[in-house]
């Protein structure tokens, strides 16, 4: 039993290691997202629908709504536990 008293101290470090991990990058990494989609969204109001550079913009403002979707699924699967 002191193998196993051992083992389950073992496993409560890394799983407290696990949440400090997913909350620093849910937390962390929403900010600069956020900012990106909003510089994007400022960006594409200023230009013209047909404009080359609106059409990368979007597409940059879309990987970052994406992104911030993944990392709000990140944070609610952290507080789900």
């Amino acid at each position: 039993t002191s193998a196993l008293q051992k083992a389950y101290k073992e496993l409560l470090i890394i799983n407290n290691d696990l949440d400090i991990l997913t909350y620093r990058a849910s937390h962390d990494l929403k900010s600069p997202v956020a900012s990106l989609d909003g510089l994007c969204n400022l960006a594409l109001m200023e230009m013209p629908e047909n404009d080359t550079a609106s059409f990368y913009f979007s597409k940059i403002r879309n990987i970052a709504v994406s992104m911030g979707t993944l990392l709000d699924s990140l944070s609610r699967l952290r507080d789900m536990k």
